[in-house]
């Protein structure tokens, strides 16, 4: 065994395994259908599940918004109530591929943290994910976006009552736009996607 590769051996074994944390959120790899998830179409626009796409494995929520309307442009909101959740601190994300779009465009996976039960109308505080790594998928890379929240973040701690997550996909007047949504996750540390790392061992 070469010095170099008993270091990165060693390097690895030096690494403390995250502790596995359940997602909460149902169904969020699309992998048959959007079972659990509310889609809202506004303007010309669709949601479907694609079979044939996904990160890593295939099943995904295809989005396609057109604006079609100057005054009011197409969107679509695909969002997710969890009414039961542990305390803080939580970690959220997603992965999104862009497929295609014609002009601008605005899009965001966020969490809002509601006073009230079943994610019912209320005082929320919204928190968004931040672009991170590239990531493979079947059809093309998708980008993986990640969050996380601290502590609950309404006025004096809470309580937050529920959590709901959403996905928004908007596109200017005249343009397309078409995004791929897979691998949604919300919980405590450890809820995030570990990735396999590649070393380059010679």
């Amino acid at each position: 065994m070469s010095l170099r590769l008993a270091l990165v051996t060693l390097a690895i074994a030096a690494v403390p395994a995250m502790a596995r944390a359940d997602n909460l959120i149902a169904n969020p790899d699309f992998h048959v259908d959007a079972a659990g998830w509310t889609i809202q179409i506004n303007g010309t626009a669709t949601a479907t599940v694609s079979a044939i796409d996904g990160s890593p494995d295939a099943g995904s929520l295809e989005m396609s918004v057109t604006g079609s309307d100057p005054f009011d442009t197409g969107s679509v909101t695909v969002s997710q109530c969890i009414p039961s959740f542990g305390p803080g601190p939580w970690v959220f994300g997603g992965r999104l591929r862009q497929v295609s779009s014609t002009g601008a465009f605005t899009q965001g996976l966020s969490v809002d943290f509601l006073a009230v039960p079943n994610c019912g109308s209320g005082l929320t505080r919204s928190t968004y994910a931040d672009p991170g790594a590239t990531v493979p998928g079947i059809q093309g890379s998708y980008v993986q976006y990640s969050g996380s929240v601290p502590t609950d973040p309404l006025p004096g701690g809470g309580p937050t009552q529920s959590v709901l997550l959403s996905y928004q996909l908007f596109s200017t007047f005249g343009t397309t736009t078409v995004f791929r949504l897979d691998k949604v996750y919300f919980g405590p540390p450890g809820t995030t996607p570990v990735e396999l790392m590649r070393f380059d061992v010679q």
